[in-house]
């Protein structure tokens, strides 16, 4: 009941902030008159205090050890030049979709920072806390996994409240962000760093959100998706959750619970 009251307590943040950030978004116009740069602004701000609000949870909880987060995470250096690159190379595409600088630039860390604040509350923070809970458990490893990517999953259905007439959207949303999780899980337990899972978060958002990013530019608001869409997507997302749940079902047991 007690882990049940803290997870209720975590997610309960999570939402709140992101709700305070709508709100605020909807109440000020903070850098300028473009609606799309001041979402992204705001998104910066909001997941940024949810990043701090999880580092500090998670300090308490003693679950640095088990994130990654130790002196050992300079070793991971070299992936923040490769973060560059990657963000030099798409702005260079972003031209043929004819993305404001300014605009790319904000979308590049918003995504980052998003992909950060989600690792942190729940596989930096969440996960660990059922891992404990369920530790007496064979399975404890996938089980946790497992619940923990049904929250995330489910979580996107808040999406419908932006977006109603798209359910056929958000449902495939749901379903890819349940198939990403088990392997930003897996990434997680097996490179043992939440940065590395974040990074690969912020980059699959870049990535995949390009297209949302591009339709907002030329306010068409177009996000619907087709029956192919869902088809292809699914078969994409399918081989993924596959291989995180081989990932995972190689991770050493006994090792990550010697680290909570």
């Amino acid at each position: 009941m007690k882990k049940f009251k803290a997870v209720t307590l975590y997610i309960s943040l999570f939402l709140g902030a992101l709700y305070v950030g709508e709100r605020l978004e909807d109440s000020f116009a903070l850098i300028s008159d473009s609606v799309i740069k001041n979402e992204l602004t705001y998104n910066i701000i909001i997941k940024t205090i949810i990043c701090a609000i999880f580092l500090f949870i998670g300090k308490r909880l003693k679950l640095m050890k088990f994130n990654g987060l130790t002196k050992e995470i300079f070793k991971f250096y070299p992936i923040f030049q490769v973060l560059a690159l990657y963000a030099l190379v798409y702005s260079i595409k972003a031209h043929t979709f004819q993305i404001e600088s300014v605009v790319l630039f904000l979308f590049f860390v918003s995504t980052l920072c998003t992909g950060f604040a989600e690792e942190l509350c729940f596989r930096g923070v969440l996960l660990p806390t059922f891992i404990k809970s369920f530790s007496d458990s064979e399975n404890v490893i996938l089980k946790s996994v497992v619940i923990v990517a049904l929250i995330f999953g489910v979580l996107h259905f808040g999406n419908l409240i932006k977006y109603p007439e798209n359910i056929l959207g958000v449902t495939t949303q749901v379903i890819a962000a349940i198939c990403v999780s088990f392997l930003f899980s897996a990434i997680l337990l097996k490179s043992r760093s939440i940065v590395v899972a974040g990074v690969t978060h912020g980059l699959i958002n870049f990535t995949f959100s390009g297209r949302f990013l591009s339709e907002s530019q030329k306010n068409t608001g177009d996000i619907s998706m087709n029956l192919n869409s869902v088809v292809t997507t699914s078969i994409f997302f399918g081989i993924i959750l596959f291989i995180s749940i081989v990932m995972i079902k190689k991770v050493n047991r006994q090792s990550v619970l010697n680290s909570l």
